[in-house]
């Protein structure tokens, strides 16, 4: 909801699985073009929902729900000729990338909203080859 926008934080609280609130954070960079859209390009309605879902006509009913991402995922799949991806596709995509770019899991599980690194790690599932490139991104020869 608009309500939730975190200017100032550079943050959006949304309500995630198991009802709990987790943050989605506005690179510094992006803040500008987020505020502009919701200002001036943001579909005009009285509903309180920073991104908006609307039916075949293209009359807005609603808040952005999972069925909504699923949709347009699969509608853009389509038209791109991909394989089938899911949204959590992108989510797993983001947190290994983060992981090979160097953030620690601690970063990662925070950004997630996981309860625990247990679970962020089992998440992630590495492959041999990603813990390979890791390693040897981090590794610094004895001198």
């Amino acid at each position: 909801k608009i309500e939730h926008v975190e200017l100032r934080q550079r943050r959006l609280s949304i309500l995630g699985k198991g009802k709990r609130h987790r943050y989605v954070h506005v690179p510094r960079d992006l803040l500008p073009h987020f505020v502009n859209w919701l200002e001036h390009q943001r579909p005009p309605s009285p509903l309180p929902f920073v991104f908006l879902s609307s039916d075949a006509r293209g009359a807005v009913r609603g808040g952005v729900t999972p069925n909504t991402i699923y949709y347009a995922l699969k509608r853009r799949e389509e038209e791109a000729g991909l394989d089938a991806r899911s949204a959590h596709n992108f989510r797993r995509g983001y947190a290994v990338d983060m992981l090979l770019n160097g953030a620690s899991t601690r970063l990662v599980q925070e950004l997630l909203g996981h309860s625990s690194v247990q679970i962020t790690e089992r998440y992630l599932r590495l492959t041999p080859e990603a813990a390979q490139e890791m390693f040897d991104d981090l590794w610094r020869p004895l001198e």
